[in-house]
C-alpha cells in the first residue's frame, strides 16, 4: 500500500474499534437475524470516509474472488471460502456479485 493509503487504514482501524463496543449487539443481532441491509448499514460506518479504502479492501477484493468462486463451482467437490461478513452483504458484495451474473444465492 502507499503510504497515504496505510495511514487511511490505520484511521479506519481506529474508528472500527471505536465502533465496536456501541455496534456489537446491533451487529449481532443484524446477523443472526439476517438482516443484511442493517448489517451493511453498520458495517460501511467506518469506511464512510475512506472510500478509497472500501473499494480496495472490500469491492475489488469480491471481484477477485468471484472467478475463484465460479472456478470451484465448476468442479465436482465440496469447497469452503471463508470471509468477513462485509464481502457479503451490500452492492457488490460477493452475494450480490454472483446474483449479477445470474447464480441463485440463498440466505439461511
Amino acid at each position: 500500500m502507499a503510504a497515504q493509503d496505510q495511514n487511511n487504514f490505520l484511521s479506519q482501524t481506529l474508528k472500527d474499534l471505536e465502533m465496536v463496543n456501541q455496534l456489537a449487539g446491533d451487529l449481532v443481532k443484524s446477523w443472526k437475524t439476517g438482516d443484511s441491509d442493517r448489517l451493511n448499514d453498520l458495517l460501511s460506518k467506518s469506511f464512510k470516509d475512506y472510500p478509497g479504502l472500501h473499494d480496495r479492501l472490500l469491492i475489488q477484493r469480491n471481484k477477485k474472488w468471484i472467478k475463484e468462486i465460479e472456478g470451484a463451482m465448476g468442479k465436482n467437490e465440496n469447497t469452503l471460502f471463508v470471509v468477513g461478513a462485509g464481502h457479503l452483504v451490500g452492492p457488490e458484495s460477493v452475494v450480490d456479485l454472483l446474483q449479477k451474473k445470474g447464480y441463485p444465492v440463498k440466505q439461511q
